[in-house]
């Protein structure tokens, strides 16, 4: 799930559920619609700059587009990358791609001895942009299992040239420098053969990966983990992953659905450790964290809207307090009435963090 920079805004893609239509949900109307962009089987969502973002459309056959859009109108394509199988094209505004990552993966068909043809498409900074179409002839049957496993995305190191490539079921991202069109390093995660995700914090000192049920955080200086922690136990001996995770605005605290316990837990990004938690029921899998510390959810199975109130965990041994309220009475005008409620819309997102963490939640 991903938001714009007010967190207003969340969009999503479940395949399974919206095939080639944005999932959109409007805090301030609590509404949620769906926007069609094409037949896809489903989308892959990027985060960009100033509120930009990349859908990537994976097709059943040849064919291969990324669209660019915005999250104040996130129907609208202001731009696109697309292939018929021999080359990549840009359509549209292309001044739109300066806010967005330089690098997708392409699925180009299959080769001769029918493993699936993956591609990297790069952008540089030109304008316009120049593309490259780099062929990642390293993932290959004698290297994986192509039936079983395939390129999920490539993630740019900051202030590098160099790509972080991630696997499906595969815990051992590989670094990869397509200047030299070569695999240069690898990363070991928590060795749990999940989808990895990635992301980069606190100005790209930090990177942040999940491993199917474990969290990971790894010391960009050599790739090494610094901590882990699992999130999701197994049941019956079998074992089960954890859904997607978000940072707040500031960092402090990443929150990670667990769809198999009915909830979301917060992550306290110092500290590596457990140290809230929000029920939402259903089985939470694409998650998105509000200003004022409610996170909200899609469900695993039927993509409906999940809710809940993130509790500091930390204190939930503490006795209980009785419940105390005031009221206040206002003048008699619309136009007072009014100002009090848009001055009550407007409470600092901190203000409310810090009543919710301490139990107070109305």
């Amino acid at each position: 799930m991903i938001t714009n920079s007010t967190r207003t805004r969340f969009v999503s893609n479940l395949g399974w559920i919206d095939r080639g239509a944005l999932w959109v949900y409007d805090v301030s109307s609590d509404r949620t619609t769906s926007l069609g962009l094409s037949s896809a089987t489903h989308l892959q969502l990027t985060p960009g700059s100033e509120d930009y973002f990349a859908a990537t459309h994976g097709f059943k056959g040849l064919g291969w587009q990324t669209t660019a859009h915005n999250m104040a109108s996130p129907g609208e394509e202001l731009g696109k990358l697309c292939s018929d199988g021999n080359s990549v094209r840009i359509e549209g505004d292309e001044s739109v791609w300066r806010h967005l990552p330089r690098a997708y993966v392409a699925h180009f068909g299959v080769k001769a001895d029918s493993s699936p043809y993956y591609s990297l498409v790069l952008l540089d900074n030109d304008r316009p942009p120049h593309i490259v179409v780099d062929h990642l002839e390293w993932f290959n049957g004698d290297a994986y299992d192509v039936g079983y496993q395939s390129v999920m995305r490539a993630v740019e190191i900051p202030g590098q040239s160099r790509l972080i490539v991630t696997i499906q079921r595969d815990s051992c991202p590989k670094i990869y420098d397509p200047d030299r069109h070569e695999i240069i390093g690898n990363l070991t995660l928590a060795d749990r053969n999940g989808n990895p995700s990635l992301r980069f914090r606190a100005n790209g000192t930090e990177l942040w990966a999940d491993d199917y049920d474990t969290l990971v955080r790894i010391n960009v200086n050599d790739w090494s983990v610094r901590d882990k922690i699992r999130l999701q136990g197994a049941e019956n001996g079998l074992l089960q992953f954890i859904g997607s995770w978000d940072f707040s605005s500031d960092e402090s605290l990443c929150v990670v659905a667990r769809t198999y316990s009915g909830d979301v837990v917060g992550v306290d990004a110092n500290s590596f450790e457990v140290t809230h938690r929000a029920a939402t029921g259903g089985q939470p899998l694409d998650v998105g964290l509000l200003l004022d510390g409610r996170v909200i959810a899609r469900d695993w199975k039927t993509g409906e809207l999940l809710r809940g109130n993130l509790v500091d965990t930390r204190y939930e041994d503490q006795p209980k307090m009785k419940t105390y309220a005031q009221t206040l009475d206002l003048k008699d005008g619309s136009d007072v009435i009014a100002t009090y409620d848009e001055h009550h819309r407007a409470v600092w997102p901190e203000v409310q963090r810090g009543l919710r963490a301490i139990g107070i939640e109305r």
